[in-house]
């Protein structure tokens, strides 16, 4: 009798597992709800706290991703119009005024250049979303020095910054060469992105940027 019983309870939960792994916990609530309605009308409240603690925070956060995600989009759509305009202007003006004089030439082009690749960046960022919200996401991961890396990288930073009139700082506090396995260019757009931001979003009229490269403990670790 007694391993009757426990073969029975084996059984029940069995069914159980292979109800809710193949039609799911919504359609395993109402059958819950539909027995439990035999014993008593409390029992109906199971179904009601598991659609209130598992169904509608999921669906909250699906609809604040989705929002997001809009959001993303919409801000980079808005962001290429800004330099897609000003590209426009002065080329429009060069054409315009054949007789402008070599050093305002020389100007509008480096103008024209630094829109086009801030273009780049707002289309790389766009790409890398479409990516990431297809789950199609690449990483390449090679063997590099970290410090050369750095050096080089921050160096692209130092020359960027120093012609918008901001302070770049680097220090490189690794007291020996590190090796590790890293996406350069994912690397790249992440330090790009967040220095690029700092710059966009600083309220202040002087910018002060320092990057520091360190180690802490078995970590290898970069502040901004």
């Amino acid at each position: 009798m007694r391993h009757s019983h426990m073969f029975i309870v084996i059984f029940n939960l069995i069914l159980w597992f292979l109800i809710f792994r193949y039609f799911g916990g919504k359609t395993v609530a109402v059958i819950i709800a539909i027995i439990f309605g035999s014993i008593g009308v409390n029992q109906v409240l199971f179904s009601m706290n598991l659609e209130n603690n598992v169904f509608k925070p999921i669906n909250k956060l699906k609809k604040a991703y989705e929002e997001n995600r809009k959001l993303l989009i919409a801000n980079i759509s808005h962001d290429l119009k800004t330099p897609i305009t000003s590209i426009q202007g002065y080329i429009e003006t060069m054409l315009e005024m054949r007789d402008l004089p070599q050093d305002k030439i020389n100007k509008y082009y480096k103008i024209i250049y630094n829109n086009s690749v801030y273009m780049n960046k707002l289309i790389e960022d766009l790409f890398l979303f479409s990516k990431l919200d297809m789950q199609k996401l690449e990483l390449n991961f090679e063997k590099v020095d970290v410090k050369n890396f750095m050096n080089d990288l921050m160096e692209e930073f130092k020359y960027d910054m120093e012609d918008r009139g901001i302070e770049f700082n680097y220090v490189d506090e690794l007291k020996k060469d590190c090796y590790i396995n890293i996406d350069c260019k994912r690397v790249n757009q992440i330090f790009r992105n967040i220095i690029g931001n700092v710059v966009k979003y600083s309220c202040n009229n002087v910018i002060k940027i320092e990057v520091r490269l360190y180690e802490m403990k078995d970590y290898l670790c970069a502040g901004i």
